[in-house]
């Protein structure tokens, strides 16, 4: 099965108890309803949380789930996490067929048991069941019990937890047995039939017979539409660390700082005496921290470390100098260590990474999956922001990993929400220049310089790090697969890391790319930049459009043609402007031989109404329409 490993909130997420041996398996039993456009339909869950005190807290979590087809085999997650302060006190499940009988028991003997983490040693291990189904539909019913001393992870609660699942029943209850002070934060249940069941001590929520949710193209982020309930006290205990009340980022921040981060930061004498040697001759604080940052790149590697606690506690800066590899969390530690040794501030950053995704401002507790560092103020009076994970990433480049988010830095005052830098799209440019040859069978050649920053730059400059046969594979498979008989004779490149520009330098061939027929050539004019994505009209649209990240392309090229053949029309120009950008093309005449083709498209990131949608595709259409434009040049002889 397919096993997640979250890095930050994952590590304890579900745990469980309920008896339900009356339980009708059987699919027939499942609502027409919720099996349309459903992979699996979660028939109950049940995740009971018990706050005895401050220092402990119980769990019973309990569900079933039939999955009705191959890709809903992921919707299982039959697996739970624990470590040396918590106890996995029972855990089973129980396998049945389509028709409801049970085939198949597992206890706690039979879960695979294993480190939570690769690398460092860890006290974080998970147990998890490991089952191939061999038809189609089954159900998993999954419960156990789970007791933790930690507090301050408090499982949010998810009626919906991902599109092509349906769910039957789906409730949280949280008894609070001490009326201790914990705050509920509810997002998005305004369009939803969750049903708040709370009464006294106890917080209870339920969701039923919720129909699958279908997958809507070019839609915002899962976590922007769909319900989530988040708990957590203002006093908790984190591996026998107990905080103060906090009620605010400040205090949220400043208690994890000070009780977690900065005994994680000892470095060796040696290590020390290195790297100020490194930057003893300059006094440049930007170009210190450049240099320091190189170090750290040239020094460690990055792999996945679920150890300290409860994920969230660095490894020693020392552990990571004398290994050279660490997690982001590691590695950013690291790096700052080794900044202060050279008087340079930096301060940890806490982040969603990956999906564009902001702290929730109103909830303060343990939030993202992710870190990085913030040097204040360090370039011309603007932050700088460092990426630690990667060995080749230019310093103060985030690219869409990070970017434009709302985080959270713990300064020395304290916890402070912060945004990390937009890359706008008219800076997220791909420019094309070259020179394009066709000779009298169709064959092309050409000699192409390709200019790549911002976003783009993020996306393209790992490949100069590529094999021979990797970049064969990335220009004919990825980047030109819709070119046959693609051969690369020669590439170079240029990383400009300093302004952020990755330019490739390329002389290719693409056999047979005109088709001759009789007296004539027929030829796609855009052989290097037709766009790749689709959008489908949606009749019964819902979400909103959202497009998650503009960009700004120009072509020029200058195209030869084969020496006995002329021009007979040329297609008029073409120019597209609306809401969400601008396309032009031009094909113009240099000569009875040689064309120009220019091409500019541009895309604004950005939300729309679900009735722009198919407005969209349209526009999208006739942007493929006019990239697949061909024209027609005649044999003279």
């Amino acid at each position: 099965m397919n096993l997640k490993i979250t890095l930050f909130l994952g590590v304890y997420f579900v745990h469980l108890f309920l008896n339900a041996q009356d339980f009708n398996f059987a699919v027939k039993k499942i609502p027409d309803s919720l099996q349309t456009k459903a992979n699996a339909v979660l028939r109950y869950c049940r995740n009971e949380i018990i706050i005895h005190d401050e220092k402990e807290i119980t769990q019973n979590f309990s569900k079933a789930i039939t999955v009705l087809n191959e890709e809903g085999d992921h919707f299982v997650d039959a697996y739970t996490f624990y470590s040396n302060d918590s106890k996995i006190s029972k855990i089973e499940a129980v396998i049945y067929n389509a028709q409801g009988f049970e085939i198949r028991k597992y206890k706690k003997k039979d879960f695979i048991d294993q480190s939570a983490t690769s690398g460092f040693y860890s006290d974080h291990r998970v147990k998890y069941l490991r089952f191939t189904p061999r038809s189609y539909p089954y159900t998993v019913q999954f419960q156990y019990t789970f007791k933790t001393e930690s507090t301050a992870f408090i499982p949010s609660w998810m009626p919906i937890e991902d599109y092509s699942i349906s769910v039957q029943s789906k409730e949280v209850i949280v008894k609070n047995e001490n009326n201790l002070h914990l705050k509920v934060t509810e997002n998005n249940l305004e369009n939803f039939s969750v049903q708040n069941l709370s009464s006294g001590t106890t917080i209870r929520y339920k969701l039923e017979n919720q129909k699958a949710v279908k997958r809507e193209s070019y839609s915002p982020s899962f976590n922007k539409i769909y319900p989530l309930v988040k708990f957590n006290l203002d006093k908790f205990t984190l591996k026998g660390y107990t905080s103060n009340a906090i009620n605010n980022w400040k205090d949220f921040g400043k208690w994890i700082r000070n009780y977690l981060y900065e005994s994680q930061l000892e470095l060796s004498p040696e290590t020390i005496n290195t790297i100020r040697d490194l930057v003893k001759n300059e006094t440049d604080p930007l170009q210190k921290a450049k240099l320091v940052y190189e170090f750290m790149q040239n020094k460690t590697r990055y792999v996945f470390v679920g150890i300290g606690i409860g994920g969230w506690q660095p490894t020693k800066a020392s552990d990571v100098d004398r290994l050279g590899y660490g997690d982001c969390k590691g590695l950013s530690n690291y790096t700052k260590a080794l900044l202060d040794a050279v008087g340079i501030e930096s301060n940890w950053v806490i982040l969603y990474a990956n999906e564009k995704r902001d702290f929730d401002k109103d909830f303060n507790g343990l939030q993202g999956n992710h870190m990085i560092l913030n040097l204040p103020k360090l370039n011309k009076g603007e932050d700088v922001w460092l990426e630690c994970t990667s060995q080749s990433l230019p310093f103060g480049f985030l690219g869409d990993f990070t970017d434009d988010r709302e985080v959270l830095v713990l300064e020395k005052e304290g916890g402070v929400l912060k945004h990390t830098p937009k890359y706008l799209d008219k800076n997220n440019k791909r420019q094309i220049v070259g020179v394009v040859n066709i000779d009298d069978n169709g064959n092309l050649s050409a000699n192409l310089s390709i200019g790549s920053t911002g976003i783009l730059y993020g996306d393209t400059y790992r490949i100069e790090t590529h094999t021979k046969k990797e970049l064969d594979k990335f220009y004919k498979s990825s980047r030109w697969y819709y070119n046959n008989n693609v051969t690369i004779d020669n590439v170079s490149f240029e990383n400009k890391k300093d302004s952020r520009s990755f330019h490739e330098n390329i002389q290719l061939r693409l056999g047979e790319y005109g088709t001759v027929l009789g007296e004539e050539m027929i030829l796609r004019i855009n052989a290097f930049s037709m766009f790749k994505a689709s959008a489908k009209k949606e009749t019964y649209r819902k979400l909103p459009l959202k497009i998650k990240s503009g960009f700004n392309q120009t072509d020029s090229l200058q195209i030869q043609l084969p020496e006995n053949y002329s021009i007979t029309r040329l297609p008029p120009q073409k120019i597209i402007k609306n809401k969400f950008g601008v396309y032009e093309i031009l094909v113009s005449k240099i000569d009875d031989k040689t064309l120009k083709y220019t091409r500019h498209f541009y895309v604004k990131e950005g939300e729309y109404v679900k009735e722009d949608y198919n407005v969209y595709c349209d526009f999208i259409k006739e942007v493929k329409k006019y990239d697949n434009l061909k024209i027609a040049i005649k044999n003279k002889l």
